[in-house]
């Protein structure tokens, strides 16, 4: 019977040299299928592959969407594809984000933990904000491994420690440590676990292909109310998710399918309100520029009192510019935002 031979880690900030430390280590015999994702910039093409693989014997590859899983094989996400695993073999898709990001580490964990309950062993090593903590709850509750780098040694600490505040995890381990203890935990017999139907549900509803996401709630996922925010992505209402994982990791996703834990939520918003700041100080800065001048014009044509008054109302403006400036100078989220590894 096999025993624990899914293995899926994920990474975000520092995570080129966090990954590069475990697959190094780990066996050349490993009789297990591994799946990596690294946050990572959509719009570049990515070494990773070819930078993990001069690191480890086992054959290292981009995945393909279709390609068959083998054991003793590792393989990597592409830049701005959703890494799923399906029973037999691997997909890529354009779904919604998640957390911010195409590729996520949730909807790694998600798939493997539904595609092999009681067969997973999910990995979560260094980055900023949350994202995996769902994921390695998903795979707790299907019977899977979940093992966490040790967030003393973290290039960003945020994503290890979330999922310890998420998960009960079975392992706290260093960098130099994860490898031969995948090794010993692919060996261990799995456990003989069915996959939750909401998960089922919701892993399905990450492909968007085979349903739409209406008929993706109805069969497992608690309808609930919607949350008086928007979609930071696409501006549809999110709602609250059933929590379907039964991490404790508030989540949110959107009519189409974009899904945020809180913290990528409130960075997200702090961008768009960033943005829209950068917009206003520059709509203003134009608007003092104008009345300065028609001021000077109001001047050349003797008309005092009205260059007086664009004058005022110019400086008024500029106390706001200065105002709108200085927020936008002293940071506007109060939260890390996730680092798109950008080394590979």
């Amino acid at each position: 019977m096999a025993g624990h031979d899914i293995v899926v880690i994920g990474a975000s900030s520092g995570g080129v040299e966090a990954l590069s430390r475990v697959v190094r280590r780990l066996p050349a015999n490993l009789d297990a299928a591994v799946f990596v994702v690294l946050h990572m910039s959509p719009s570049r093409s990515s070494a990773l592959a070819s930078i993990l693989a001069r690191e480890t014997v086992l054959p290292t590859v981009q995945a393909a969407d279709g390609e068959p899983i083998r054991h003793g094989h590792i393989y990597v996400c592409a830049p701005d594809r959703h890494l799923i695993v399906r029973p037999g073999h691997v997909a890529l898709t354009c779904g919604p984000t998640e957390n911010r990001v195409r590729p996520s580490i949730d909807v790694l964990f998600r798939s493997a933990a539904v595609a092999y309950p009681g067969r997973t062993i999910g990995v979560v090593l260094t980055g900023n904000l949350d994202d995996g903590a769902a994921g390695l709850a998903a795979i707790k509750r299907c019977g899977g491994i979940a093992v966490v780098q040790d967030p003393s040694e973290a290039f960003a600490r945020s994503m290890p420690q979330a999922a310890l505040d998420a998960v009960a995890v079975d392992h706290v381990a260093f960098l130099d440590e994860m490898g031969s203890l995948i090794g010993r935990l692919v060996a261990e017999p799995p456990a003989p676990v069915a996959a939750p139907s909401e998960l089922v549900a919701e892993v399905a509803g990450a492909f968007l292909i085979e349903q739409p996401i209406e008929e993706v709630e109805g069969e497992g996922l608690e309808p609930a109310l919607p949350a008086p925010l928007a979609c930071p992505a696409c501006g549809g209402g999110l709602m609250p998710t059933s929590g379907a994982d039964h991490s404790r990791v508030a989540r949110y996703r959107c009519h189409v399918g974009h899904t945020y834990s809180a913290r990528s939520l409130l960075a997200a918003l702090g961008d768009d309100v960033e943005r829209a700041l950068w917009v206003a100080l520059r709509s203003l800065e134009e608007r003092v520029a104008l009345l300065e001048v028609l001021a000077r014009e109001q001047d050349q044509r003797d008309r005092r009192l009205s260059g007086r008054q664009y004058r005022s109302r110019a400086d008024e403006l500029r106390s706001s510019v200065k105002h709108i400036r200085q927020l936008l100078m002293s940071g506007l989220n109060g939260v890390e935002a996730p680092a798109h590894e950008t080394r590979d």
